[in-house]
């Protein structure tokens, strides 16, 4: 599942929590809430579970929307959570690494520092 796919997924959440306040739908924003909540949590379990390649096709992508040079990640691990989030450490082919942070929402955050020359 690539960043695009997760984004995708938090969009058609986010306009399903849409509802009219005092219409036929008044109850719905709750409901949604935890709808979004779950759905959220869903994202992060599939990341989680998915197989080194498929992983790392979703690392490269966030990598690449950051406007991080990386042509390919070649290994990537789970590192211990940063700020209570997912994280893991991409290797790139150019020999850089990389932090990627999964959010609850299913976008990802990068941590990285300057190359040295």
């Amino acid at each position: 599942m690539t960043k695009a796919m997760l984004a995708s997924l938090t969009a058609a959440l986010a306009l399903g929590a849409c509802g009219q306040a005092g219409g036929p739908n008044a109850a719905a924003p709750v409901e949604n809430v935890a709808a979004n909540e779950a759905a959220q949590s869903n994202v992060i379990d599939q990341v989680l579970s998915m197989s080194d390649r498929e992983r790392n096709v979703v690392l490269i992508r966030a990598l690449i929307d950051s406007n991080i040079r990386c042509d390919n990640v070649t290994a990537s691990e789970r590192i211990a959570d940063v700020s209570g989030q997912p994280a893991w450490r991409a290797h790139c082919s150019n020999g850089s690494a990389h932090i990627v942070m999964l959010l609850p929402d299913g976008t990802a955050r990068v941590l990285t520092r300057p190359q040295q020359s």
